[in-house]
């Protein structure tokens, strides 16, 4: 979602522009701050300048180069310094932004005319510990960006959570009480949610047996990982049908078809703007998909109208949950979305602060309007930088009661 190729697609021309020259920005402001900074601790240890400055240019010219190799089963070491280089890059933005605000702070001039108390031979002077409090918070507070993106890479990333929600949607799905929802997002399929993980995820869904299946898009990150992909999902079971709808990485890939096709040979129903009528218990659902609709089109949402009947159980699957003020004038009890990632780098606390916030305000959990739900998948892989923090992975258990 957080990349180039990911979640920007949904922004603006405009936006896409200015937001990609302020990640530019900041990169190169906090780039310069790390290397003042890193050149004061190089002199004062007499080393030559000209290493040091060769030696950043290298680390900076090996960390672009890693990652803007976009590809499929990367050789291990390349993973790895991918990996790392992402871990690099955003900690040092973050740490650098802060270095940044630091020396502004440190450049106020002094107030005028503030008397100066003077010290007593051999004592303390008075703002001493004061200095060091600061010192020691400034030290933490750029070591922090670097702590959290290593822990995202290493750990969070990988860390699958279950998430159980129960929901009343009101009479037309009093026939439908009990019935249970599997939701996974955002896939990702690539060397860094790689096959041995989404065999585990698969596993785990069947541990639950729903009795619905639902995926919201972007099985993929490249359209080489399909014969993997749905080698993988094949093993997944549930009563009542397995349904899919598309994401944007489907779109810039150019695979909706091949993919729409490829899970219709496992079973997987992939939804492009058509429904399909499930009957049990007396009691009707209508399940309906749509495909990708980006900033600006959302809108589009509402040519599924006709799928959408009053007195039944409708319930819509949208990658994009910028679509849900559009869905007021229908008759839809539940929307299951994705493509934010939650998110993906989040800190954490009552804003829930995240570049993702740029895109929707829908980053990740459940939310209403009326009588109409929606509940949005934190998703299980990454885009852009293989890093999750404040965003675990998640798969999604809903009944309904």
């Amino acid at each position: 979602m957080l990349g180039a190729s990911g979640c920007m697609t949904a922004l603006p021309l405009t936006w896409l522009l200015a937001l990609n020259a302020g990640l530019l920005l900041l990169a190169y402001f906090s780039q310069r701050a790390w290397f003042a900074a890193t050149r004061a601790w190089w002199r004062r240890r007499g080393l030559p300048r000209p290493l040091h400055s060769a030696l950043f240019f290298l680390l900076l010219l090996a960390s672009a180069w890693v990652m803007a190799s976009h590809a499929y089963h990367r050789p291990a070491l390349l993973r790895i310094l991918y990996g790392w280089s992402a871990v690099y890059l955003v900690s040092s933005s973050a740490s650098g932004f802060l270095l940044l605000i630091g020396r502004g702070f440190q450049r106020r001039p002094a107030a005028p005319n503030t008397p100066h108390r003077r010290n007593e031979p051999g004592a303390e002077p008075a703002a001493a510990p004061r200095r060091r409090f600061l010192r020691w918070a400034g030290t933490a507070a750029l070591a922090a960006p670097w702590a959290a993106s290593g822990y995202g890479y290493t750990i969070e990333r990988g860390d699958v959570q279950l998430t159980q929600i129960s929901l009343h949607l009101g009479a037309a799905a009093r026939p439908w009480s009990g019935l249970t929802i599997a939701l996974i997002s955002d896939i990702h399929l690539d060397d860094y949610f790689s096959a041995r993980r989404l065999a585990a995820v698969v596993e785990r869904i069947n541990r639950l047996r729903p009795d619905l299946i639902a995926i919201t898009g972007d099985f993929i990150t490249y359209r080489h990982s399909i014969p993997d992909l749905v080698r993988i999902l094949a093993p997944l079971r549930a009563r009542l049908g397995k349904f899919a709808s598309l994401g944007n990485h489907e779109t810039s890939e150019h695979a909706q078809r091949i993919l729409a096709l490829a899970c219709a040979r496992i079973g997987i129903d992939v939804l492009r703007f058509a429904s399909r009528r499930l009957r049990a218990g007396g009691g009707r659902l209508n399940l309906i998909g749509v495909d990708f609709l980006q900033s600006g089109q959302e809108a589009d949402v509402r040519s599924i109208g006709g799928y959408a009947r009053a007195g039944e159980l409708n319930i819509l699957l949208s990658h994009n949950p910028n679509v849900f003020p559009y869905l007021d004038p229908l008759p839809i009890q539940l929307t299951l979305a994705g493509h934010l990632h939650g998110g993906q780098l989040v800190i954490p606390g009552l804003a829930e602060i995240s570049p993702a916030r740029l895109i929707s305000p829908y980053l990740a959990g459940l939310y209403r309007r009326g009588g109409h739900w929606m509940y949005v998948n934190r998703g299980l892989g990454t885009v852009g930088v293989p890093i999750r923090f404040g965003a675990r992975p998640e798969i999604t258990r809903l009944e309904l009661v």
